[in-house]
């Protein structure tokens, strides 16, 4: 069973787009939207769950999945892959105690509810 966290992706230039977080960890996450997101782009993440909170990162993988490394240590998040069917993967590069609380409230509720039904 796939697990969705609905999120808003903004993207440089004030571009938002819709998606869903179907998996998360403190290191990054893989989210389904509506688009493709290109390698190199920083996003920013909204997430609405116990609260709202902003994540930012940068695509860093491409539809070959080929691999991108961190450019810049200061970046907060960064995709590190991206898939035909508009899905990407995100690293978080910068994250404080409030969010690593915050992804942690979500990773355990993304595990409950993976194991009911």
């Amino acid at each position: 069973m796939t697990v969705a966290i609905p999120v808003r992706i903004f993207l440089d230039g004030g571009q938002s787009i819709p998606g869903d977080i179907e998996d998360i960890s403190l290191g990054g996450a893989f989210i389904r939207c509506s688009q493709a997101v290109p390698i190199g782009q920083k996003v920013r993440i909204e997430i609405h769950f116990s609260g709202t909170q902003v994540l930012e990162g940068k695509v860093t993988t491409s539809q070959t999945r080929e691999w991108a490394p961190p450019k810049d240590p200061s970046e907060e998040a960064v995709v590190r892959w991206s898939e035909a069917e508009n899905a990407f993967g995100v690293e978080f590069t910068s994250v404080n105690l409030a969010t690593r609380q915050f992804v942690t409230k979500l990773m355990d509720y993304l595990q409950s509810t993976s194991r009911v039904g």
